[in-house]
């Protein structure tokens, strides 16, 4: 590789690593950003927000449930499990060593790899969690959320 060609790679990797979230929505695809819900039973529900960040993935994931509340006609949700998790693609390296032995000589190889995605690499977060939503009095306890008030303050 010449170390032009090279130097190309490596500007469109970092260029594609700027890149920001699109915006807020439903993600169209398994892998895209944005958010997945399920309906579990009746006044319970799962959502999932797909994001570049953990905190745009989780403010992502309790806007769409305040959305899901306020539908519903309720006014607080409480969350009831909730998990998260990250992956990262990107340029990687790697360094292989054999050998062999035998038609009378022995020899050792060492090799080393890189690989650049032509996508340029991303980092996604995933946010989670099942909650039930509610009116009037809200439970005591953490993580439960006036519908409105999120909405109004996260936009």
């Amino acid at each position: 590789m010449t170390p032009k060609i090279a130097s190309v790679l490596v500007l469109i990797v970092a260029l594609s690593a700027c890149a920001s979230d699109t915006g807020y929505g439903p993600a169209t695809s398994d892998s895209s950003s944005g958010y997945s819900q399920k309906s579990l039973e009746e006044g319970r529900y799962r959502v999932t927000y797909r994001a570049r960040s953990m905190e745009a993935a989780r403010d992502g994931a309790l806007r769409r449930a305040a959305e899901i509340t306020l539908g519903d006609g309720a006014e607080w949700f409480q969350i009831v499990h909730a998990y998260s998790e990250g992956s990262s693609t990107g340029p990687r390296t790697s360094v292989g060593i054999g050998g062999h032995s035998g038609g009378g000589g022995s020899g050792v190889g060492v090799g080393i790899g890189m690989t650049f995605p032509l996508s340029g690499g991303t980092t996604t977060h995933e946010h989670s969690f099942e909650f039930i939503t509610g009116s009037g009095e809200r439970p005591e306890g953490g993580d439960v959320y006036d519908a409105r008030s999120l909405l109004s303050v996260g936009g």
